[in-house]
């Protein structure tokens, strides 16, 4: 491969050689140490490539040697620069390119984080920025071995990290450390009380004296399970309690809606505004403004990518959207839309942990508002520990 390219540097010729005594032509070129190379049979004759410079001592061996020769090709650098001498803009144009890549390499264009899963990527990219890593810094300020170290100072969440810089991108691996299990036993004594009133349908005690059984109604803050334990010996002893006591609560919730709402309505058109970003540069791109005090923006940032690679170019674009108050009077298919949105809410969210068995839902519209009207059967764990204090 370098004797190719060696080759193309200097340039060279195929010549057509044809005549009485071609074997004798061969035979002086090896006399007089001419360089040739590739030589193939082509008709009565041969080819051989040559040397530019040794194409011209040839001549006087080709008469000698009573054969002609016939310059079919010419290639490499020195025949390309002189056909393009003339237009010394495609010369110029190739320098500056070459002095452009050469002084972009020296960026860092892209940083690539893998292994975050509990560490959020705001505040790692935050903790990048203070080490002095981040898209266009100088590749060679940034200190590898440094960076690692002050990564495991600022995040303690992580265990290992490495960090490359190969050609224009920053990998950086990251191994987070693993989460300690919960200790679930705990050594004072305490007894188990109703959170809520309700039904028990369910009783399973792990440890302590269980004062209630299935079916019994109990009421908020009852002893269910106490930590008190008489053994065989007829002693008494104070254990830590624990048990899962499951029983149906019965709930109720009301969600009202105005008739007459004040909404947000969004305007058909919007603006826009963009920064072109190259490097660390910062250069405004399109500018915009609206008169409206209400407004929400959205942020979005378009990367130059040639053949999956991010170049350091580009696009940050803020866009605009305007609002105005209307007043608006629900219609009752409206409003019950939304309050059943906002009831499917209670049930996932306001909860807690709990199985509905039954719900009973009613709409009414009184004094210029919509209600709906909500009675639950849940059936839940009413177990709650309340530690308790042992003088001996």
């Amino acid at each position: 491969m370098l004797l190719l390219f060696l080759r193309f540097i200097r340039g060279f010729v195929i010549v057509d050689v044809k005549g009485r005594f071609p074997e004798r032509f061969i035979n002086l070129l090896n006399r007089r140490r001419i360089t040739y190379w590739d030589m193939l049979p082509r008709g009565e004759g041969y080819t051989a490539r040559l040397f530019v410079r040794d194409y011209l001592r040839i001549r006087p061996l080709a008469k000698k040697a009573e054969v002609r020769l016939k310059l079919s090709e010419r290639r490499g650098l020195p025949f390309i620069i002189r056909r393009y001498k003339i237009r010394r803009g495609i010369a110029v144009g190739a320098v500056l390119a070459v002095a452009v890549m050469a002084f972009l390499s020296q960026f860092i264009w892209e940083v690539n984080i893998d292994g975050i899963k509990r560490i959020s990527q705001s505040s790692l990219n935050q903790a990048l920025y203070e080490c002095g890593l981040y898209p266009g810094v100088f590749k060679a300020a940034v200190d590898t071995d440094a960076v690692e170290r002050r990564l495991m100072l600022e995040l303690p969440e992580i265990r290992w990290v490495s960090v490359n810089a190969l050609n224009n991108i920053a990998q950086i691996q990251i191994k987070e450390k693993a989460q300690p299990p919960k200790q679930k036993t705990a050594s004072y004594p305490c007894n188990i009380k109703a959170e809520r009133d309700g039904i028990v349908t369910k009783t399973v005690v792990y440890s302590g004296s269980k004062l209630i059984e299935k079916g019994s109604a109990v009421k908020k803050d009852q002893l269910l399970v106490s930590a008190v334990v008489e053994n065989s010996e007829d002693k008494l002893s104070y254990v830590h309690s624990s048990a899962d006591i499951f029983a149906d609560i019965f709930l109720s919730k009301n969600i009202k809606l105005k008739k007459n709402q004040t909404a947000l309505i969004p305007k058909e058109n919007y603006s826009e505004k963009s920064n072109l970003s190259f490097l660390r540069l910062n250069l405004p791109f399109k500018l915009s403004s609206s008169a409206t005090e209400l407004y929400a923006d959205n942020f979005y940032d378009l990367n130059l990518c040639i053949n999956n690679v991010n170049l350091p170019v580009s696009e940050k674009l803020c866009r605009r959207f305007c609002f105005e108050k209307q007043s608006l009077c629900l219609k009752p298919k409206d409003a019950e839309r939304i309050l059943n949105k906002k009831l499917a809410l209670y049930e996932c969210f306001a909860q807690g942990r709990g199985r509905i068995k039954s719900r009973t839902v009613r709409t009414l519209e009184k004094n210029g508002e919509y209600i709906i009207k909500a009675v639950y059967t849940i059936n839940k764990n009413i177990a709650v520990k309340q530690r308790i204090r042992v003088e001996q």
